[in-house]
């Protein structure tokens, strides 16, 4: 329905699992000019790029504002489903009673992704844990960061456990 995010999501994992099964060993060999070569490849792209876009509070592909009351509660959802340590599919899934393959693995729906683009999808969880609303943060409080060639990196945090 409306306000749904993570069902579309699950839908699309259940294409990539499907795809990846299909092909059967998975390498991370890429193209140089990056067009996807099978459906694994277009299925998990499509999959990290709405997960960006809803982490970055817009929707997917229209790419408009999710309400900012929602937002927050978008990205924690989406987090804890790809999070889920084992395949558990919604009632809206027609899937078989046997779990193999891919859907076998721990952690399934974030391993399937990082099997897709591990650097894309690093750069996408990170745009989660960054979010304004600073929800991974220990205390709750912003901490300082300073960028050290492309890495961040928390400034003060030792004086702040003492």
């Amino acid at each position: 329905g409306l306000n749904d995010y993570t069902t579309p999501f699950e839908i699309l994992c259940e294409k990539i699992f499907d795809a990846a099964d299909t092909i059967g060993q998975l390498t991370n060999e890429r193209r140089v000019d990056g067009i996807p070569q099978n459906d694994f490849e277009k299925y998990g792209y499509k999959a990290i790029l709405y997960l960006q876009s809803c982490f970055c509070g817009k929707t997917f592909p229209q790419g408009t504002e999710i309400p900012e009351d929602s937002a927050h509660s978008v990205r924690s959802q989406l987090i804890l489903f790809m999070l889920r340590e084992r395949y558990t599919p919604s009632r809206s899934i027609k899937t078989s009673s046997h779990v193999i393959g891919q859907r076998a693995l721990r952690y399934p729906y974030a391993h399937i992704l990082l099997m897709v683009d591990p650097r894309a999808m690093f750069e996408t969880m990170s745009i989660a844990m960054n979010a304004p609303d600073n929800e991974f943060s220990a205390t709750g409080e912003r901490s300082a960061m300073e960028s050290i060639g492309g890495w961040e990196i928390e400034v003060g945090a030792e004086s702040r456990s003492a």
